[in-house]
C-alpha cells in the first residue's frame, strides 16, 4: 500500500514541517508538497533526504494522490484558501478504499488555516492530533492523538563544533508567540546564540547585548546541529493560549543532543515534567545550568530516554495506520 504525507504549504520553517519530515525520512512514505508558489526561506530538508514531490496546481495534484491508497493532510493552508483542493476531493471520493487522515497542529489552526474546511472537504477523514487539550476544545470532532515522531538519524551535523561549550541556543522563530524577549532576560549575561532572526523584524533592539548573538534566517539541519553539539542548554520562551501538554520539536532537538530544555510552564504535564526532562524557564534556572553541567546533563539524559521511547517515527507511522483501519 503506498502512502503519501502531504502538505499544503511551502517547506517554511516551523513544527509542522519537522512533523513531515521527521515522518517520511528513510521510509518508503512519500511526502508531497503542494505550493503555488516557492518562497525563498524554504527550509532544506537533510542533505541525506530523499527526493519531494513538489506540486503547484490543482490538477496535477488530484493525478499525483489518485495513485495512492493512504493520503495524510499534514500542513493546513494558510488563510484557510483551499479552493485548490475541490478537483481533488472529487477525485478521492471516487477511489474505493482509499484512506484519508487530517493532521491538526496546534488550535490555531482552526481560526488562522481554515481547518474546519479542510475538514468538510473530506467529512470521512480520521482526525489526528499531537495533544489532548485540542482534540478536547474540538471536541465535535472525533480527535484521536498520536506522538511527534522523531528520528534522530535526521538532525546530524555536518562537521564537529571547534567552539566552546560556554553558551545557549534558542532556535525558533522571532514572532510573538515565541516571547524571545523573555528567552534573552533570562539568559541574564551569559552568552546567548539565537537562530532564526528576522532582519525585517522591526523591534528587536531588547536583543543588542553583548551576550546575545544573533544568527539571521532560516538554518539548515546539518548547521543547527553543529551548535547543538557545543550548547550548555536550549532556551525556549514560547507560549500558545492555552497549556497544551505536549512537546515541541525545539525540545526534542535539545533531547537528541542530551541538552536541558528550559520552557514555559505552560508546556508541562502529560510529558514535560518540571526537574525530570526539563525545567521551567527562569533566570534562577539558567544560573543552576550554567554553573552545574551535571545537573543539565541528568535532565537531557531523562529527556533523551522520553525521546527514544515515545516518538520513535515507525511506532507513529504504525499508529496512524491503525487509525486509518478504524482500530
Amino acid at each position: 500500500m503506498k502512502t503519501a504525507v502531504v502538505g499544503l504549504n511551502s517547506l517554511y520553517a516551523c513544527g509542522v514541517t519537522s512533523f513531515m519530515l521527521h515522518l517520511t525520512y528513510d521510509s518508503d512514505w512519500d511526502l508531497i508538497i503542494y505550493s503555488s508558489d516557492v518562497l525563498l526561506t524554504d527550509l532544506v530538508p537533510p542533505k541525506s533526504f530523499k527526493e519531494i514531490i513538489r506540486v503547484y496546481d490543482g490538477a496535477t495534484l488530484s493525478k499525483v494522490l489518485s495513485r495512492y491508497d493512504n493520503i495524510i493532510f499534514a500542513a493546513s493552508r494558510w488563510g484557510g484558501d483551499y479552493s485548490f483542493l475541490e478537483e481533488t476531493a472529487q477525485t478521492i471520493k471516487l477511489i474505493l478504499n482509499l484512506r484519508v487522515g487530517i493532521i491538526i497542529y496546534d488550535e490555531t489552526e482552526f481560526a488562522r488555516m481554515g481547518m474546519g474546511t479542510l475538514i468538510e472537504m473530506f467529512p470521512y477523514a480520521k482526525i489526528l492530533c499531537h495533544d489532548d487539550t485540542v482534540a478536547y476544545k474540538f471536541r465535535k470532532y472525533d480527535i484521536q492523538i498520536i506522538k511527534h515522531p522523531y528520528d534522530i538519524r535526521m538532525l546530524t551535523p555536518d562537521k564537529e563544533n571547534d567552539d566552546n561549550t560556554n553558551y545557549m541556543i534558542c532556535a525558533t522563530r522571532f514572532t510573538p508567540s515565541k516571547n524571545i524577549k523573555c528567552v534573552v532576560g533570562c539568559s541574564g549575561n551569559y552568552k546567548l546564540k539565537m537562530f532564526g532572526a528576522d532582519k525585517d523584524s522591526k523591534d528587536i533592539s531588547f536583543c543588542n547585548r553583548s551576550n546575545v548573538e544573533l544568527h539571521y534566517g532560516v538554518y539548515s539541519f546539518e548547521s543547527i546541529a553543529r551548535e547543538y553539539l557545543g550548547a550548555k542548554a536550549v532556551l525556549d520562551g514560547s507560549v500558545l493560549p492555552s497549556p497544551v501538554r505536549r512537546t515541541q520539536y525545539s525540545f526534542m532537538d535539545a533531547w537528541r543532543f542530551y541538552l536541558p530544555i528550559l520552557c514555559d510552564r505552560s508546556w508541562m504535564g502529560n510529558e514535560l515534567i518540571d526537574g525530570v526532562n526539563c525545567l521551567e524557564l527562569s533566570r534562577e534556572n539558567v544560573d543552576m545550568i550554567w554553573n552545574n553541567p551535571d545537573i543539565g546533563f541528568e535532565i537531557g539524559i531523562n529527556g533523551n530516554k522520553t525521546l527514544l521511547s515515545n516518538h520513535n517515527p515507525k511506532d507513529v507511522r504504525d499508529r496512524i495506520m491503525e487509525i486509518l483501519d478504524g482500530r
